[in-house]
């Protein structure tokens, strides 16, 4: 593969994983066993964190927090590959792929959403802090809601920056060497 289509594959598996995340998420949303909230809870918040991180880079303070609460995640979830690629991706998007794409690329609709991504993100990440500290308040229903909302807003979002990314696309904006700017 070239660098088209390596980035391309990089990009498609990382949100695969967040995907999967979500779905996996609503899934076990209906639990009543209070050890298995308390997972939920977990994993729920390593997932915020993780898309948080893919789309708003905040430093190397998140790098440290991220990967530790990647690896916590690891205990509970074994997609270690899926993890592994989600934390590349995170601070390598906002940092150097965004910018790189911009001088190209009209993706400013992408910061819209922004206001409600953060909002969505903030709510399923305190609704999972609280299954953690106490289970028997979890609301399913209103977790459920909050996760199809989050997946209004990233899933979309995501569809474009694949459709972005399509090698037929990148060839036409960048040589392969520009191109693999993306991976040094």
């Amino acid at each position: 593969m070239g660098a088209y289509e390596d980035w391309y594959s990089f990009l498609k598996r990382v949100h695969d994983w967040f995907r999967s995340g979500l779905d996996k998420m609503l899934e076990d949303a209906d639990s009543v066993s209070p050890s298995h909230i308390k997972k939920l809870g977990f994993a729920t918040i390593s997932l915020t964190r993780n898309l948080r991180h893919h789309h708003d880079l905040e430093g190397l303070f998140q790098v440290t927090t991220t990967i530790f609460h990647s690896v916590q995640f690891l205990f509970f979830h074994s997609n270690l590959t899926g993890v592994l690629i989600a934390i590349l991706l995170l601070f390598v998007t906002e940092a150097f792929v965004f910018p790189f794409f911009a001088k190209k690329v009209d993706i400013s609709h992408w910061a819209a959403a922004h206001e409600e991504l953060i909002e969505a993100l903030d709510s399923l990440q305190s609704q999972g802090s609280n299954a953690q500290k106490n289970p028997v308040n979890y609301d399913s229903v209103r977790f459920k809601a909050t996760i199809e909302e989050l997946k209004r807003i990233v899933l979309p979002h995501f569809a474009d920056e694949e459709r972005i990314s399509l090698p037929e696309n990148t060839r036409t904006l960048w040589t392969e060497e520009e191109f693999r700017q993306l991976h040094r």
